[in-house]
């Protein structure tokens, strides 16, 4: 889900959650309390577009002796 986030432009985070949260999401949802999460993924639209790094050249990734 994070990565099909990314490629339409979106920004995504997976990040897990203890007792407290996870009450607030079966309220939330109406969610049966046998129903028991430990992670959720934000997402949404970037404030700002990423800084994209520069991507080496084969040759020079490749050391030769």
């Amino acid at each position: 889900m994070v990565l099909m986030a990314h490629a339409l432009g979106l920004g995504a985070c997976w990040l897990t959650h203890g007792p407290e949260t996870q009450k607030k999401i079966q309220q939330y949802f109406g969610l049966p309390e046998t129903f028991i999460s430990r992670c959720h993924i934000i997402l949404g639209w970037p404030d700002e577009a990423p800084i994209k790094s520069g991507r080496m050249k084969l040759k020079e990734a490749i050391i030769e002796k």
